[in-house]
Parts: structure tokens; sequence; C-alpha cells
């Protein structure tokens, strides 16, 4: 009982709300670090629909921005973050100071 109470392991893999197809793609590209004008190039969709999607993406997911739900899909794909990679560049808006070396 107590353990139905406290919930899943720690070791479970955390699990991913229903989001549509597209609302995946959409959090691809959030992952990857994109703006919605650049996801929206992407997957041929409009800036205003692209944030709509990333709107649903944040309620669904239960984070309180982007950059949040962006570092659930690095967390969850366990992909290493590219700034610190060595010899990559800090992605523009990026400070220096934040890259890993």
């Amino acid at each position: 009982m107590a353990q139905a109470v406290a919930g899943p392991p720690p070791s479970a893999p955390p699990r991913l709300p229903a989001l549509t197809l597209r609302e995946r793609e959409v959090l691809a590209g959030v992952g990857d670090g994109l703006s919605s004008a650049q996801i929206g190039r992407r997957l041929g969709l409009g800036v205003p629909t692209v944030k709509a999607h990333v709107s649903r993406i944040i309620k669904k997911l239960q984070c309180e921005n982007r950059v949040q739900a962006g570092l659930f899909v690095l967390r969850r794909n366990r992909a290493p973050v590219a700034p610190g990679v060595p010899g990559r560049r800090a992605p523009r808006g990026c400070p220096a100071r934040l890259v890993r070396r």
C-alpha cells in the first residue's frame, strides 16, 4: 500500500503525456533550440500555429515555459547538449560563460 501511495520507483522513466504527432514534431524543434519561426519553416507552419502548439505542449507537460519543455526532451532522450561538445560554438544568444568546455 505504501508503494502505491509513493508512486513509481525513481528508476522509472517519466511518462510522456498524450501528444499529437504534430506536437511531438514541434517539441523536437523546441528541444533542438529552434525559435518558433525556425520550427515553422521546418514544418511548413505559421508562427502563430507553432506558438499555439508550444502552449499546448507546455500545458500537457506541466512546464512553466518552453525552456523547461526543451529540457524535458533533452533529458528524456538523454542527448548531449550541443554547446558542451568540444569545438562547437555557443548558439546565438547563449552567453559564452554558460557553455561547458
